[in-house]
């Protein structure tokens, strides 16, 4: 059945490929090979490619599918977790859990005596061409005392305080001595939104300064200079848990206890900081 449905979809691909790509040669000369054929012929081999390499992509994905849940469970035996081939959904409030649809390839248990969970989250995205799945690898560990807030890439580097409008910002200009290219730093690297940051364009309020002030008291510059060690990684914190992933991949399961040991290393790095919380960095006026 799984074949059937790829070579459809491939096929179905293929022939709205075709319909636009027909009317757009017809129109500019004898380049295309429609002007050889004619236009059914070429369009019902557009058809049979797209299927054939439906096909062919499915398999493929289904045989990685295959490797992957074997390495997870090889994981699992190496680092004396369990392997679940399916995972519930956490149940935690976070934002990060809002589009879940499925979760797979679990290894849970302890590492160095902290609980740990790591697997494949399924998100459903509804898109503009219509429903799609995503796939990303997380990992999940306790966090007790950390305010909830959200860390991600700033991808606007040195021009973060032009592009990346909203989110709570940090004044280098206040830092304590010394400390000041490191704010900076940390504010073209990461991105951090608290609940209830405003959006951009939209002006803060001292209402929500508060609500956002246990995450500047948490963000000193030792913290900032930890987290810069691990650039390209978001996590996010809440409920007593911190999930941590790298951008929108899926990490190999052989691969996943060096991803343990950077949400870990992130972990301690936040824990750390919830003993000596202190206000150091103001709002950017």
């Amino acid at each position: 059945m799984r074949i059937r449905g790829d070579a459809l979809d491939g096929a179905a691909k293929a022939a709205l490929l075709g319909f636009f790509l027909s009317g757009w040669s017809i129109g500019i000369g004898p380049k295309f090979a429609f002007e050889t054929w004619s236009w059914v012929a070429s369009y019902c081999l557009f058809i049979a490619v797209g299927s054939v390499i439906g096909v062919l992509t499915g398999s493929r994905h289904s045989r990685l599918e295959r490797e992957q849940s074997a390495s997870a469970a090889r994981t699992a035996a190496d680092l004396g977790l369990t392997y679940l081939p399916t995972v519930e959904r956490p149940p935690l409030a976070l934002p990060c859990f809002k589009k879940w649809h499925s979760g797979k390839e679990g290894n849970v248990g302890e590492v160095g005596g902290v609980p740990v969970s790591v697997f494949d989250m399924v998100e459903q995205i509804e898109t503009f061409e219509g429903t799609g799945f995503f796939t990303r690898t997380i990992v999940l560990l306790p966090a007790d005392g950390v305010p909830a807030f959200t860390a991600s890439p700033c991808r606007a580097g040195r021009f973060a305080h032009l592009l990346e409008l909203g989110g709570t910002r940090f004044d280098p200009a206040t830092a304590p001595a010394g400390a000041a290219d490191t704010v900076r730093q940390f504010g073209r690297s990461f991105r951090i939104e608290c609940p209830g940051n405003p959006s951009r364009w939209t002006l803060t309020t001292q209402r929500l300064q508060k609500a956002e002030e246990p995450v500047r008291r948490l963000m000193t510059p030792k913290l900032m200079a930890a987290l810069l060690a691990w650039p390209g990684w978001s996590f996010q914190t809440g409920a007593g848990s911190l999930v941590c992933w790298r951008g929108q991949s899926v990490c190999p399961a052989g691969k996943r206890q060096e991803w343990i040991a950077a949400a870990s290393a992130i972990q301690a790095a936040l824990l750390a900081a919830v003993a000596d919380m202190s206000v150091v960095a103001p709002p950017v006026p």
